[in-house]
């Protein structure tokens, strides 16, 4: 009679045993090791074989932003998803695969550990393009100055080194550009400024226009920015002629504004104190009453200045004051007599 291994001896008892080792063993190991489920927000998507639309001579545009996964999810043991970052996940889409309206396939993947994340889920399915012809235009630059310059001190001249720039782009956003603007800060500013100032895009909002696929064939220009000293010097007025008979100058005379403020180079300014306005405007011959004029002072300013306040138009508002004269009576009344 053959006796039986005794390792088969309580065999049910040893494989009951087995099987709650096994299973202590999972509950231990998904204690310590669950699976779990990871965010990871603002995953960017690279553009694959963009060249194929270039080809054509068209260029494209991203639309709403959709190149830009806002959720991928990932899910899997902990030990594993813990240790994949942001930099780890790789989005891509393949513009061969893209459909008649412009719509790209996303594909998400992990570079590392991929074999034990268990799914990959992403908020995002295409990215959507904009695909049209390409255009070009040719715009004015236009110079623009921000903050406030030292007291007594007044802009001149803007000059920029090139005055024109050409932009080449998507036809739609193109022809949304109105302005190309380059800015510079003059804050506290007493000399001259010369400097290169970046050129920015708007539209006809004055919102600035930009996209990868927006060239220009300058990004910068060089500008240079006059400062100019403030002086205010008064209005200096003289009349010809006499008033007809019975009257005289009253002595009473107005100038409004009495002074103004002028804006010019230091030595220009240097020399002058006042504004005169010759008498040969002012002729006071025969008149019977005040005489009241408008006198334009942009005549008479030196070369190279200007009135320091902009919305000031140049004229000023004189009155030359003609009143009866007491002498002139009492003659008449001494030959009524």
């Amino acid at each position: 009679m053959k006796t039986r291994p005794r390792i088969l001896n309580n065999m049910g008892l040893k494989l009951f045993s087995l099987g709650m080792a096994f299973m202590l063993w999972l509950l231990v190991t998904n204690y310590n090791d669950p699976v779990i489920e990871t965010r990871i927000y603002d995953v960017p998507v690279k553009l694959l074989h963009t060249d194929l639309i270039l080809e054509d001579n068209k260029l494209y545009s991203v639309v709403d932003n959709s190149d830009v996964i806002s959720m991928v999810s990932l899910s899997g043991s902990r030990s594993v998803v813990d240790m994949i970052g942001k930099e780890d996940v790789s989005a891509t889409a393949d513009v061969a695969s893209m459909t008649e309206d412009g719509l790209v396939p996303i594909t998400v993947s992990v570079n590392k550990y991929s074999a034990s994340v268990d799914s990959i889920r992403s908020s995002s399915s295409y990215v959507e393009l904009l695909v049209e012809d390409s255009a070009s235009r040719n715009l004015t630059l236009e110079a623009e100055t921000t903050g406030s310059l030292a007291e007594d001190y007044e802009l001149g001249n803007i000059r920029l080194e090139q005055n024109q720039v050409r932009v080449t782009g998507p036809a739609s956003q193109v022809s949304s550009i109105t302005r190309a603007v380059a800015t510079v800060d003059v804050t506290g500013a007493k000399d001259n400024i010369t400097t290169y100032s970046d050129i920015v895009l708007l539209d006809a909002e004055g919102e600035p226009v930009t996209g990868s696929n927006i060239s220009m064939n300058i990004y910068t220009v060089r500008l240079t920015v006059e400062i100019l000293p403030v002086r205010e010097v008064e209005i200096q007025i003289s009349t010809m002629g006499k008033p007809g008979a019975g009257f005289a100058l009253s002595g009473t005379n107005t100038v409004t504004p009495s002074a103004v403020r002028i804006a010019g180079n230091a030595q220009t300014l240097k020399n002058l104190s006042r504004i005169e306005i010759p008498a040969s405007e002012l002729n006071v011959a025969g008149l019977r009453q005040s005489l009241e004029k408008t006198i334009n002072l942009t005549t008479y300013l030196p070369e190279g200045t200007f009135f320091a306040d902009r919305s000031f138009d140049g004229k000023v508002q004189i009155r030359i004051g003609i009143v009866p004269s007491p002498e002139e009576d009492d003659t008449d009344a001494e030959n009524t007599d």
